[in-house]
């Protein structure tokens, strides 16, 4: 029964308590440590002072190295009709597998709309199932990508390694909202540098 909770709730993060299931859900994999606990901060304290439960949240970004391997998220409202969002109203440092252990700042001001649309062309015409599969397939890269930005390593990387770095950001950019790939490079350019010397490739810098 709790494995049902936790799909459901992860769901919720990223539609924003708004988008109607299109045709019923049947996973074929659990989802990543990441998206628990970053659909866990909404009903966990102090998070659910600040954060609204029906606000969507953002992709994971690493934090900076000196993090102990935390995430910045960001949360924003979305229409009860979607395809549009406003722009981000917290933000939060989360970390994987950890519950509870969070920290949350509501951004000041009143959210504005932001863009008409929430998703790139191509994940907006995909169905619910298959974008929500994309969604937990970055978390999971997301993660195992920090583990190198965190490591540090000085030598260069494997080919092998610079492929999976490239297939990370092709993967992010693939389901990132647009609208926010700027908020995105700003939670770290640090680690969106790191990709580019790394593997040659990254989001744009603003």
């Amino acid at each position: 029964m709790k494995k049902i909770f936790a799909v459901l709730a992860v769901t919720a993060a990223f539609w924003g308590c708004s988008k109607p299931a299109e045709e019923p859900v049947q996973k074929s994999s659990e989802p990543a440590a990441l998206q628990v606990a970053v659909a866990s901060l909404r009903q966990t304290a102090p998070c659910d002072k600040d954060i609204p439960l029906g606000w969507a949240a953002s992709l994971p970004v690493p934090a900076g190295k000196d993090s102990s391997g935390a995430y910045h998220v960001l949360f924003y409202p979305v229409p009860a009709q979607e395809p549009g969002m406003s722009g981000p109203g917290g933000r939060a440092l989360v970390r994987a597998g950890v519950q509870g252990e969070s920290a949350c700042t509501r951004l000041p001001g009143t959210p504005k709309e932001l863009s008409k649309t929430r998703w790139p062309a191509q994940a907006a015409s995909l169905p619910a199932p298959e974008l929500e599969e994309r969604l937990r397939g970055v978390h999971v890269q997301t993660e195992k990508v920090a583990l190198l930005y965190y490591w540090g390593r000085k030598t260069a990387f494997t080919p092998k390694e610079i492929a999976s770095l490239k297939r990370y950001v092709e993967s992010f950019v693939g389901v990132a909202e647009p609208a926010l790939l700027k908020d995105y490079y700003k939670l770290n350019p640090d680690f969106w540098e790191w990709l580019r010397g790394a593997a040659g490739v990254s989001i744009a810098k603003p």
